[in-house]
């Protein structure tokens, strides 16, 4: 009725906390809020209707809905910053991994991308299962942004500001915009990615890059020795 979702609203409102993501939010409201929607739909039908009758099935929906509103969703803050991006990578803030570079000397890799576009949806899983992006994130700091999270630096769009974009810079921020698609290379959205094989040949390209200006980088040799013997840094 206009009541209930009235006040299922009001309710929404004051106790769903802020979430960082999409993803999250999907999940909260799945396991918060619609339980709370039949609990006060069948409490509702009940306190109007006094003919109305509580029988087995109802009863154990309502059970359910009890026992799931009263476990609400733990959602890990690595879960939350890897959008379904990799959750076995060390994804930072925008804030967080820029100091993180200074002190590291390591090189950031920067993915932007949008809660609504297909596009990043479809790159998503393609992603996070690629063993060899995987292996190379070690040498970077790694940054997702979703969303607002977006800079409004004009250096975070070199060509546009479409999605998904990829963006490589220095330890000390420095977006290096020759690292790019090399099959965009000679046309439109040189930041765009939709194969993995070209993160991964973009990520190489970004070491050796930075290799030149920072020796505290490994060389290409020197990471195939690591990822071979499966150190860790």
């Amino acid at each position: 009725t206009q009541s209930t979702w009235e006040s299922g609203i009001t309710i929404q409102t004051l106790f769903v906390p802020r979430m960082h993501s999409a993803a999250a939010a999907k999940k909260y409201f799945c396991s918060y809020i619609c339980p709370f929607y039949i609990i006060n739909v069948i409490l509702v039908k009940a306190t109007k209707d006094f003919t109305f009758k509580m029988d087995s099935q109802l009863i154990v929906i309502l059970i359910i809905a009890i026992i799931t509103l009263s476990n609400p969703p733990c959602i890990s803050a690595k879960q939350e910053l890897a959008r379904g991006w990799g959750d076995h990578i060390e994804w930072q803030t925008m804030s967080t991994g820029t100091e993180l570079a200074k002190h590291s000397k390591k090189p950031l890799m920067i993915i932007i991308h949008k809660a609504w576009c297909g596009a990043c949806k479809q790159l998503k899983p393609r992603f996070s299962s690629n063993s060899e992006i995987g292996d190379l994130s070690r040498y970077f700091v790694m940054i997702n942004l979703e969303d607002d999270e977006e800079p409004n630096d004009a250096k975070y769009s070199p060509d546009g500001g479409y999605v998904p974009r990829i963006l490589f810079a220095d330890s000390t921020g420095t977006v290096q915009p020759s690292i790019l698609n090399q099959a965009n290379a000679n046309g439109k959205y040189l930041y765009f990615y939709h194969d993995p094989r070209t993160i991964s040949a973009s990520m190489k390209n970004a070491l050796n890059y930075f290799r030149d200006s920072d020796h505290n980088v490994p060389t290409m040799s020197e990471i195939q020795d690591k990822l071979s013997s499966r150190i860790d840094l």
